[in-house]
């Protein structure tokens, strides 16, 4: 397998647009990933979307200014999407969500999309801290965040039923000031 483009590079093919910007065939796109068995096993609800589950989904983003959306364009192509959910300006801090496309897996774009949405997270909006909560069989998801320099701050014990079978979840932050040294040992590595 061929070596990861620096994760600099990578960050350049990925352009995050607000959920507002998007055109039709890039929601419904953005639906058809999310329904994707590979990508909903990884999500707290894990059931299907049909169209008009998706439009009331979309309705509720467009009209929640706690919420802050991106579909995530791969050379010009919807390949995922990713928000701040529960921005809090009073205490600064939101947690994120966010999927990739299973065709792009495994080529880094995921850690670059993370990388981008946090330099617009601590660059844009009124945070100071980003909260993310893994289920834990997602050993991937936790890699990245452990990469891109998220603490683990904690687990809630059978947090999540899946297939019938208690999963934990597990708490990871990362602040502005770690985003900022962590940001700096990537580019200054090789990997940034």
């Amino acid at each position: 397998m061929d070596p990861k483009p620096p994760l600099q590079d990578r960050a350049r093919r990925i352009r995050l647009k607000a959920l507002y910007e998007c055109d039709e065939e890039a929601l419904d796109r953005m639906r058809l990933i999310r329904n994707h068995p590979q990508v909903r096993s990884f999500m707290y609800n894990d059931q299907e979307f049909d169209q008009d589950t998706h439009r009331r989904w979309l309705n509720a983003q467009y009209n929640n200014a706690d919420n802050a959306i991106y579909g995530a364009f791969v050379d010009d192509v919807l390949q995922g999407s990713i928000g701040l959910i529960g921005i809090d300006p009073v205490n600064r801090h939101a947690e994120w969500g966010f999927y990739i496309s299973p065709q792009l897996q495994g080529q880094g774009l995921g850690e670059a999309m993370l990388f981008n949405m946090l330099d617009l997270a601590f660059g844009v909006h009124p945070v100071d801290k980003v909260n993310s909560e893994v289920i834990e069989y997602n050993t991937g998801s936790l890699a990245v965040h452990d990469r891109l320099g998220f603490v683990k701050e904690g687990r809630r014990r059978n947090h999540k039923l899946r297939d019938g079978a208690p999963h934990d979840a597990i708490l990871l932050g990362i602040t502005r000031q770690e985003w900022a040294a962590r940001r700096s040992q990537l580019i200054e590595n090789g990997n940034g």
